[in-house]
């Protein structure tokens, strides 16, 4: 079983508060704001993606969560294949 510290470490990333933030995923802007994390939960990872923007619709802000969420996993698939083959 991969660890959340053993997967930070292959993503180039630090566990903070029983996460792995990042931080360079979503919009990043004066008017939007993304936060994007990991978190372990019994045997899985799963993300999650947050997004803050007043001048979006709401609909707009759950369809970019969807994509940056997938984004975060595609990462945490490809780091769990590297720690797998190593």
């Amino acid at each position: 079983m991969i660890t959340l510290e053993q997967l930070a470490q292959a993503m180039g990333k630090k566990v903070v508060k029983d996460r792995i933030y990042m931080w360079d995923l979503g919009y990043n802007t004066k008017k939007t704001k993304c936060h994007a994390y990991v978190y372990a939960t019994g045997d899985e990872f799963r993300a999650a993606a947050y997004i803050d923007c007043p001048s979006q619709p709401p609909q707009w802000i759950a369809h970019e969560e969807a994509k940056v969420r997938e984004r975060v996993m595609k990462r945490v698939i490809e780091a769990c294949k590297t720690i797998i083959l190593t």
